[in-house]
């Protein structure tokens, strides 16, 4: 998913090392209803921003699509690609059809149930082609390009979720609907917040990112996990 924002003061790219997300705004598991990709789109739009939507199902694009421009935001330009080969003619039609490109978001990542054993070749290669080690590289990335003069201006962010209530629980675990909800249920054991994440969660941390609010955090890894991540400090 391509976020710019007209009148936008910084650049700003964003990653997410959640291995539940399917490529950008494509779903080969979670539901679009119900994906947190769908939501951030959906939640930006009406932040005045004209967006980018990115993905190999065109009819799943169209339908976050329409639910944009039914809520009375400005329609998004569609593009059907595969983020882990055709990263350069998605930025190239975004800076042409908007004339700029302020507000990257990576949230791209796919599922696979195999083990290092069990695993192909071409099954690893697309595996780290779209989900690679999001946290190394938002943390050289930042340093790379925030001493740069021409680069000025760019921040490099970062935020990693938990589980987050999606139809990935049901298609991708392959958990029937009860199974899911037990599942869902459980974590309120697990997480210091005594909830599962939600879509609203994600989509508040994207926007916060993004912000002139946040113009001095760059580097940054924003744990959305409920307080999960500080069990393992303590």
């Amino acid at each position: 998913m391509w976020f710019q924002q007209d009148g936008a003061t910084c650049h700003t790219a964003i990653e997410t090392i959640d291995l539940l997300k399917a490529a950008l705004l494509n779903f080969p598991f979670a539901t679009v209803s119900k994906s947190k990709s769908a939501h951030a789109a959906e939640h930006l739009a009406q932040k005045s921003g004209s967006i980018a939507l990115v993905g190999r199902n065109t009819e799943r694009l169209n339908e976050v699509c329409d639910r944009i421009k039914n809520a009375g935001a400005p329609t998004p330009l569609l593009i059907v690609a595969d983020v882990s080969s055709e990263a350069e003619r998605i930025i190239t039609e975004t800076i042409k059809h908007f004339g700029k490109l302020d507000i990257l978001i990576n949230n791209a990542g796919i599922l696979s149930r195999d083990t290092i054993e069990t695993v192909d070749l071409d099954e690893y290669e697309r595996i780290i082609k779209t989900n690679y080690a999001c946290n190394a590289i938002t943390k050289s990335t930042a340093l790379d390009l925030a001493p740069k003069v021409i680069f000025e201006g760019i921040r490099v962010n970062a935020f990693n979720p938990c589980v987050i209530k999606t139809g990935i629980l049901t298609s991708g675990f392959r958990l029937s609907s009860e199974q899911a909800d037990e599942f869902v249920d459980s974590l309120k054991n697990v997480y210091p917040v005594g909830r599962a994440g939600e879509c609203t969660d994600t989509s508040a941390a994207i926007e916060y990112l993004i912000s002139d609010s946040a113009s001095f955090l760059t580097e940054i890894l924003l744990p959305v996990d409920g307080g999960e991540m500080t069990k393992f400090h303590i």
